[in-house]
């Protein structure tokens, strides 16, 4: 039997995302889940290297065409190797025989992603070879952890026991299947330092023993992008086309699988080795993945061979992972040119990670905690059903934070996430809790993307619960389907798919009927696969604000140690309205902060204004009398900044800041009171003359409010200064 061609109808989601208002109703208690068998519409195939979603192509067709730009604004031929003097692609690097291709496709893309940040920031390199050394990510640890991925690390953080699973991960083979859902549970970017590619004496890489490697993330996942494909049966779309240009052009380089000769009789017919040219006619499987770094329209065709030749010119610059030289099926600088026309090209992805400024060994994230249950995706197989349907996650909240943004799947082209979040909901209804966020997005294509629920956000207490609850529709023949956004486990043969479910972690609903707890779902069909968990992930950002808002006082006269340009926060209860003083307003200030007047809870804050050294006495006056709350004395943060007082900004704005550790071995962390109004970056680090790291960071005015600038070292926070941003 003839095997399907390994296409996805996943035709990418390009930029195009409307963000509205949407209140989604809570469903009906009335009606129980209809037991609708849901309909396949993929199933992760294994193929020589290369392990992808196999679907009929035909009954779910792409739209590349539609919401795309035009390619007037795009030049004829284009190079991420100099780009306008600077390269945003790092060098060539050699994958050896085993079939990690897929990870090395995976990585250029990311690395390319980061490089196009940097280069936003200012920071430019003149060659691939230096873009390398600045941007290094490790392959082998993105095989190894995608394989090896359980953890028994506690509420959800890692995903937890969920894993692709094979005797050798080195040969197995993969895709973005396989990467895309590793790199999104914050695996697979440790930087190569961390996790070299070593190979034994007899060019085998070599496994991991260090487990405790598994979650370094030197840079988070933020969107894969599954852009469409542009020949279909054997006709180009030029809007397909232009997708990928635009994408390489705007967001670095694109992975890409297509089939790479399997006997020397194929290697000659499709292969030109004099011009480093290939060009594939036939519908053959994929078993290689590669990175897509330039386009050159007018290539000639005539560079192909004689006996095999595309109709038109033009072709892709390739970025191949077999190292350079003549040896090598790759021209002699590990590149070469791929034929807009080649008919084994599927699966063009675009993976864009967070926009930091990238380092190899301290990077400052944009979302401190993951919340997520789901370590492989949509995992073994996609489904779908015609009834409405829903899907929810409920967590518990860790520490004191504000959810900043949630994740979700689009697995079709033209799709609708509706996205909903409740706090404190009733066990076994999601939607039972209060309603804090509520929005919509259209996809023009499919992906995995992260949603910022920006004006939306909400502060997190520890220990507090919220849900949140996803439908990811789109349309087909004439109708409307629901994906079935939860994990699949099953058995493939050479690998598997393992999912753990537990009680009380993921919902379903459909057509409005009764929450059901995925963990009382052996499975939807008789296709031997596992329900696992809903495939939603929800980021959070600290508040150390928040965090010391929580800290009663206890008795009077208490003692307190406040570093200088700190806050302490405190909260008291009292009939009337109280009236706060310090004995020495050049030491500390005190403020009340906000007042319930019908419970008589006050929230006060003391700013450590002075020196070292320096004490203050903090009362409160109430109906008359006054009593000492506390003595507070000031001590040095174990850090200097060049930057101590509080002061006013614009929204808009940036501003960058240095601290300089006491201890140069200690590294400090970075954020702010409320990521709403201060969205925090890193610029780097360097090492100064008298052995001390300065360490330089920045944030964005986003909104008008007040926040503080916290940094923590041993896990203590210190506010080092306040921001008031005016509209």
């Amino acid at each position: 039997m003839k095997k399907l061609k390994i296409r996805k109808f996943f035709a990418a989601f390009t930029a195009a995302v409307l963000l509205t208002a949407a209140a989604t109703a809570a469903p009906a208690e009335a009606a129980s889940v209809p037991e609708t068998t849901p309909e396949r519409v993929g199933e992760l195939q294994v193929n020589d290297g290369f392990v992808t979603m196999q679907t009929d192509h035909a009954a779910q067709q792409a739209q590349p065409g539609k919401g795309l730009r035009t390619g007037s604004t795009l030049p004829a031929k284009f190079d991420l190797r100099n780009d306008s003097g600077s390269a945003r692609v790092t060098t060539v690097k050699a994958q050896g025989k085993d079939g990690t291709c897929w990870a090395f496709g995976t990585v250029a893309s990311a690395e390319s992603n980061l490089l196009t940040t940097l280069r936003e920031q200012g920071i430019r390199f003149a060659t691939p070879a230096a873009a390398g050394a600045a941007v290094n990510l490790s392959e082998r640890q993105l095989v190894w952890f995608a394989f090896n991925g359980t953890n028994r690390q506690e509420t959800s953080q890692y995903a937890g026991n969920d894993t692709f699973s094979a005797a050798d991960p080195f040969t197995t083979g993969g895709s973005r299947f396989i990467s895309v859902p590793t790199l999104a549970r914050w695996y697979g970017s440790a930087d190569e330092k961390d996790l070299p590619y070593l190979m034994d004496a007899k060019g085998n890489v070599q496994s991991v023993g260090n487990n405790a490697l598994q979650t370094i993330s030197r840079a988070h996942l933020e969107n894969a992008v599954y852009l469409p494909e542009p020949v279909q049966r054997g006709v180009i779309d030029t809007a397909a086309l232009t997708a990928i240009k635009q994408a390489v052009k705007t967001d670095g380089a694109v992975s890409v699988g297509y089939h790479s000769p399997t006997s020397t009789a194929e290697n000659k017919a499709y292969y030109n080795a004099s011009t480093a040219a290939y060009f594939c006619p036939r519908d053959l499987q994929s078993n290689h993945e590669v990175s897509i770094v330039g386009w050159d329209d007018n290539y000639a065709r005539t560079n192909f061979n004689a006996s095999n030749r595309p109709a038109k010119n033009g072709a892709w610059i390739v970025k191949n992972s077999w190292g350079t030289g003549t040896s090598n099926r790759n021209g002699t600088d590990g590149y070469f040119y791929l034929s807009y026309y080649d008919q084994s090209f599927v699966e063009p992805t675009s993976f864009e990670m967070e926009s930091i400024r990238y380092s190899s060994s301290n990077t400052a994230h944009t979302y401190d905690e993951i919340y997520q249950y789901d370590g492989v995706g949509m995992g073994a197989g996609w489904y779908s059903m015609k009834q409405p349907t829903s899907f929810a996650n409920v967590f518990t909240a860790r520490s004191n934070s504000t959810l900043e943004a949630v994740s979700a799947y689009a697995i079709a082209a033209g799709s609708t996430v509706t996205v909903d979040v409740y706090k404190n909901p009733s066990a076994g209804n999601p939607t039972s809790g209060e309603h804090v966020a509520s929005l919509t997005r259209n996809f023009t294509n499919a992906g995995y993307y992260t949603i910022a629920l920006g004006s939306q956000s909400f502060s997190l207490k520890k220990g507090e619960t919220f849900a949140v609850v996803e439908s990811s529709s789109f349309q087909r023949s004439g109708s409307t389907r629901y994906a079935m956004l939860y994990e699949t486990g099953k058995s493939l043969g050479n690998m598997s798919v393992q999912v753990v479910c537990g009680a009380g972690q993921s919902y379903m609903s459909a057509s409005g009927g009764d929450w059901v707890d995925l963990a009382e779902k052996s499975g939807f069909n008789n296709d031997g696969s596992k329900v696992g968990n809903a495939v939603i992930k929800a980021f959070a950002s600290d508040n150390p604000q928040a965090e010391q808002s929580s800290t009663a006082l206890e008795t009077a006269g208490a003692a307190k140690n406040l570093a200088v340009g700190s806050t302490y926060v405190f909260h008291i209860s009292s009939t009337s309205v109280p009236v706060f003083t310090s004995s020495s307003d050049a030491a500390a200030k005190v403020r009340m902060v906000s007042r319930n007047a019908q419970t008589g809870d006050t929230e006060v804050e003391v700013y450590g204004h002075g020196h070292a050294g320096e004490s203050a006495d903090i009362s409160m006056t109430t109906d008359g009398e006054t009593k000492l709350l506390c003595t507070v004395t000031l001590f040095n943060p174990p850090f200097s900044s060049d930057t101590t007082v509080n002061f006013i900004k614009r929204v808009g704005d940036t501003y960058c800041f240095r601290i300089i550790p006491d201890d140069s071995s200690k590294v400090p962390s970075y954020t702010s009171g409320n990521g709403k109004i201060l969205a925090t970056g890193y610029s780097g680090s360097k090492r100064l003359s008298n052995g001390s790291v300065a360490y330089y960071y920045q944030f964005t005015c986003k909104s008008a409010g007040e926040a503080g600038i916290y940094i923590t070292i041993d896990g203590v926070p210190y506010r080092v200064f306040y921001c008031t941003v005016q509209a």
